[in-house]
């Protein structure tokens, strides 16, 4: 059922979630010594990403996450991302995905 969910691999990440669609990513988690302003620009710099979802690596760890965010877009759409390491996960309710984060 979990890979029944993953519809976007081979996409790119602006393609499932345009930067321009966003209109507020709130910070729930942030294991960095960088203020909240600075990761919450982070986050958006990775969304911004040309980089393609994929299968992770077996190392993904969604118990020891670098940052945590819920991201909504303008037309209402919720997305939660998860960052562990190198690895990030974007989850909407009806699909998910991961892709190289570092």
């Amino acid at each position: 059922m979990y890979r029944e969910n993953e519809k976007w691999l081979g996409k790119t990440i602006d393609s499932v979630l345009p930067p321009s669609s966003v209109s507020r990513v709130l910070l729930i988690t942030a294991v960095t010594s960088a203020t909240a302003d600075i990761d919450a620009a982070n986050i958006r710099r990775l969304l911004a990403s040309q980089v393609r979802f994929e299968h992770p690596a077996s190392g993904w760890d969604s118990s020891a996450l670098m940052w945590q965010a819920v991201v909504e877009t303008k037309d209402g759409r919720v997305f939660q991302l998860r960052v562990f390491r190198e690895w990030a996960q974007l989850v909407s309710p009806d699909a998910h995905g991961f892709f190289r984060a570092g």
